[in-house]
């Protein structure tokens, strides 16, 4: 799917029928109202109000800048590559002198990166469990 952004305030959150729908549709039990926003100005920065990753950490209420090929994960199951013509990133080359594109990317990588931020998040949440309950 390709979603472009409009200058300012770009919100994503669930599918809704009404004159405050987000500019940014998904579906999911994870995706909640006002989920996380993706602002398009001179730059172009998200700042989160729920589970949103760029590039495997957590982002919260700061802002964080994106880059072309930012791998951004909202909800924990919705994958987006980040492609942005006007970032400097856009024409850089890797290691082998290719020109780093959309056509490097494979559906697999996103499966294996959506599996892997699901585990950890597993894992922290067993993990506070556990001392909670040790607590009691």
């Amino acid at each position: 799917m390709f979603f472009p952004l409009c200058p300012g305030q770009n919100w994503v959150g669930p599918v809704v029928c009404s004159n405050e729908s987000p500019a940014i549709q998904l579906t999911g039990m994870t995706i909640e109202n006002n989920h996380c926003c993706i602002e398009y100005s001179t730059d172009l920065k998200i700042f989160a109000n729920a589970e949103t990753y760029v590039n495997g950490q957590l982002v919260g209420q700061s802002q964080v800048l994106l880059r072309h090929g930012d791998r951004i994960v909202i909800g924990g199951s919705h994958f987006f590559h980040l492609h942005n013509p006007r970032d400097s990133q856009f024409n850089e080359k890797n290691a082998d002198n290719e020109v780093i594109s959309l056509n490097n990317f494979k559906f697999g990588f996103a499966v294996k990166f959506i599996f892997a931020i699901r585990l950890r998040t597993l894992k922290l949440r067993i993990t506070n469990f556990e001392k909670s309950k040790k607590r009691l």
